[in-house]
């Protein structure tokens, strides 16, 4: 008797490591074509990069002096590098089961390309990147702190 507990519950585990190292494979034929999986590390690393645009942004913009060199060029290297990390965080089009992620990753896309785009003009006009700082600043000052 405790030796068939014994088999069946090492079955049972040799059978969830099995599943756990083919995950990725398994993943494949489980989820719709459209589906792209976001592992906690690559949505962390992501959100850590857009927090240090967002700072860098916001210094670039308190700066009334005009004293950094390229101010306008970093502004939007910082809006285009935001629009990269969003791209490759998850393809437009796809889900990814991250409901947040799925509601607002596309309106914020278009407000970072909004944001570039006047930034880049001649005059730049700064207003959009320092709504979306404030934005970005607001929600996530709360939500740090709630924690």
């Amino acid at each position: 008797m405790v030796s068939q507990r014994l088999n069946l519950l090492t079955s049972a585990l040799i059978g969830l490591i099995w599943l756990a190292c083919r995950s990725e494979q398994i993943r494949e034929h489980t989820y719709p074509q459209t589906f792209h999986y976001l592992d906690r590390t690559q949505l962390r690393g992501t959100m850590g990069l857009f927090a240090n645009h967002i700072r860098q942004l916001n210094n670039l913009l308190q700066d009334e002096t005009n004293q950094v060199p390229d101010r306008q060029a970093q502004i939007v290297g910082n809006l285009q590098a935001m629009e990269l990390a969003a791209n490759q965080l998850k393809p437009t089009g796809e889900i990814s089961g991250h409901r947040l992620i799925d509601q607002n990753l596309d309106a914020f896309r278009e407000e970072l390309r909004k944001a570039r785009e006047a930034a880049g003009t001649e005059p730049p006009h700064y207003f959009l990147a320092g709504k979306l700082v404030g934005a970005c600043m607001a929600c996530h000052r709360y939500s740090n702190a709630a924690r």
